[in-house]
């Protein structure tokens, strides 16, 4: 067997459809059953443990999250999107990028003292050094997780993801009652990362060599190292205006008002991104294959309408029944959060383009221009973020950080496809009826309270104005003009994720 065959790089395109369809559906499957996992494992933590506990997460969290954006999700995608593949280049790539990720982890590490000085909170100090730790170790996983999706072996990956999640979930309620408060956070992260890394060695069969073969490259450099440096590069950038909230909440409010805030902002983009995310891998895989053909618009637009037509409606009636969704997800203790879900919620309306910018310059290999879009976006986030917060403290923070998103928008898609044959409106089309539709229904069911009265428990009521708002945004997505369209947008969407063809 060739490593180009082992690897399943160089797939027949006539057999692309089918196969990027059938791991959509295998994604989208897998990842609802994850959802339902996190969804009751938070509902179970929320309660066992206080917003503070969160808080003390979240102070370490924007750290570990370029830690691992830049080791771990940007060593699988590099990998994914490489045209050619062979063992000896990879096993390179694999034994540089894991020195430089042990410097990145030792580097967060030491920033662990720094951390708890600038919060003033002693208790973030370890979990700074634990979490690096952990996010080292799911790094050695990441060219073997990148090798298996490459092969759209998403059945694999999402048993791993279900599993090692199950495992890390159980972790945390038993440390959670046992005492442990916000070191179980820490523990579900070790044990999920711990056994994902577990398992993929275990089913991906490739193994990297530990020395080069003579004349075989020693250090992985080229197409891999390009391409990882520019989406590291903009990782980084973009990384200061996503934290910059989350920081600026800490600093002004301490460890209960980011916990928080924290929560709201993870909850009202969970639609967005948990639908962006099982789709991503699949989505990218497969604008990578033909992104020099006349078929990428075609496939953007089927891969970006299930998102749309999903996420808002989830998002607007997230908006409107707030309170409600604080007291079923989370319990009386967090209705704090309420206002910040409320504006959150707006966030991800419309800051679900960026994940469409995403998939363009991924798939495209342009991560030199995604870098350069980053230097002119951070700043305005910056400036928002920062006029919030001493207008109106970590209140004004989640406004500023809601004025930021909406305001780049748009923007950023123009950016993204000026180089290449797409246009905006094109882009953006299949958002604009899911986006119309959710709003008129989030508007009705709003109106609906002066007629319906709340039911009990609020779970209950919470089900039945679920039910009401899909019924309205159903028959506003079917009502003329463009409803047969519309209809024939959905079936081609569902059946391009069954792989009928």
């Amino acid at each position: 067997m060739t490593p180009e065959r082992h690897f399943g790089l160089d797939r027949v395109r006539a057999d692309l459809a089918a196969s990027s369809a059938r791991s959509g559906i295998i994604a989208a499957t897998g990842r609802g059953a994850l959802i339902a996992l996190q969804i009751g494992s938070t509902m179970i933590l929320a309660r066992l443990l206080t917003p503070a506990d969160f808080g003390i997460m979240a102070m370490v969290l924007p750290l570990a999250q370029l830690t691992n954006t830049i080791g771990f999700r940007g060593l699988q995608t590099t990998v994914i999107h490489q045209e050619h593949l062979d063992a000896a280049r990879t096993s390179a790539f694999f034994r540089t990028s894991s020195t430089w990720n042990l410097l990145l982890a030792a580097a967060m590490a030491g920033l662990g003292p720094a951390v708890a000085r600038f919060y003033d909170e002693p208790r973030v100090l370890w979990i700074t050094v634990a979490w690096a730790a952990v996010i080292y170790v799911a790094t050695l996983s990441a060219v073997h997780t990148g090798l298996l999706k490459r092969q759209m072996r998403f059945g694999a990956v999402t048993a791993i993801q279900l599993g090692s999640a199950a495992i890390g979930v159980a972790a945390a309620i038993g440390a959670a009652l046992a005492g442990a408060a916000y070191w179980a956070l820490l523990i579900q992260l070790a044990a999920w990362r711990a056994s994902s890394t577990v398992l993929t060695w275990i089913v991906c069969d490739w193994r990297p060599a530990l020395r080069p073969a003579p004349g075989s490259p020693v250090d992985g450099r080229g197409g891999f190292h390009a391409y990882w440096a520019g989406l590291s590069g903009y990782r980084l950038v973009s990384w200061v205006g996503d934290q910059a909230d989350r920081v600026l909440t800490g600093v002004l409010g301490g460890a209960t008002p980011l916990g928080l805030y924290q929560i709201s902002r993870r909850w009202a983009w969970y639609p967005v991104s948990e639908l962006s995310t099982a789709l991503s891998d699949v989505a990218v895989a497969g604008l990578s294959r033909v992104r020099d053909d006349a078929r990428y618009a075609g496939y953007l637009r089927r891969a970006l309408l299930p998102v749309f037509t999903l996420a808002l409606p989830a998002t607007a009636f997230i908006f409107v029944e707030a309170e409600s969704v604080i007291l079923v997800l989370l319990g009386d203790q967090w209705l704090g959060a309420v206002v910040y879900l409320r504006l959150m919620s707006v966030a991800a309306f419309l800051g679900g383009l960026r994940q469409v910018t995403e998939w363009i310059y991924l798939s495209r290999g342009d991560t030199a221009r995604q870098l350069r879009w980053s230097l002119i976006a951070t700043p305005i986030m910056l400036a928002t973020v920062a006029m919030g917060g001493v207008w109106a403290g970590p209140v004004g923070v989640a406004a500023g950080f809601t004025a930021g998103t909406c305001l780049l928008a748009v923007p950023s898609v123009w950016y993204a496809v000026r180089p290449s044959d797409l246009s905006t409106g094109r882009v953006l089309r299949p958002l604009l009826r899911p986006a119309l539709c959710s709003i008129l229904a989030g508007a009705l069911l709003t109106g609906s309270s002066l007629w319906l009265a709340p039911l009990h428990p609020v779970g209950i009521d919470l089900a039945v104005r679920l039910a009401l708002f899909g019924v309205l945004f159903v028959g506003f997505w079917l009502a003329p003009p463009g409803g047969t369209r519309a209809r024939r947008d959905i079936r081609d969407a569902i059946a391009a994720l069954r792989g009928s063809g």
